[in-house]
């Protein structure tokens, strides 16, 4: 009986302890730098083509237009991702547009939102790209998922710049 009991409070403390985390990290941030050999005219076209975004975003099946301007901000889309026999349903936004200069973009994804402010320079024809990330979890749980999950969301997004790249440069 004591056995149980000190069972039952290390698993009642583990999940409190899973459970706080949430509490004070509301949210993950992270910075992806990349260049590309091409013109930024050329990558900032391919990244807003919907009919390029199979050639380089993980698990793309669609992209439909909801309501506002072609990539406007304010314009939103519902993005559709198969990841293994799983279909995700994504509310993408545009949150900034400036011609060559940058984008904003937001997802959600119902437990988290990821805002993302993607940079465009060029010199001599080659495009950089900076790339700002914050995730934020919705509820409590997936905030406290966030600290273990960030690892797996940078590395869906680097594969996926990566991606752009590797199509532009072929």
């Amino acid at each position: 009986m004591k056995k149980t009991k000190y069972i039952a409070g290390i698993i009642i403390i583990l999940i409190s302890s899973f459970l706080l985390t949430g509490l004070f990290n509301r949210h993950v941030e992270f910075e992806y730098r990349l260049q590309i050999d091409k013109p930024v005219k050329l990558v900032y076209f391919s990244m807003m083509n919907p009919m390029k975004m199979d050639e380089w975003v993980y698990g793309f099946e669609k992209l439909e237009a909801l309501d506002g301007f072609l990539n406007g901000p304010g314009s939103r889309y519902l993005l559709t991702l198969k990841m293994g026999k799983r279909e995700m349903v994504i509310l993408e936004e545009v949150t900034s547009f400036n011609w060559k200069k940058d984008l904003g973009l937001s997802f959600d994804f119902g437990h988290m939102i990821m805002d993302m402010d993607i940079e465009f320079t060029e010199e001599n024809e080659v495009c950089s790209l900076d790339v700002h990330t914050k995730v934020t979890g919705t509820g409590l749980l997936s905030r406290s998922l966030l600290s273990f999950t960030r690892p797996l969301i940078k590395k869906h997004i680097v594969m996926n710049f990566e991606g752009l790249k590797r199509m532009l440069e072929e």
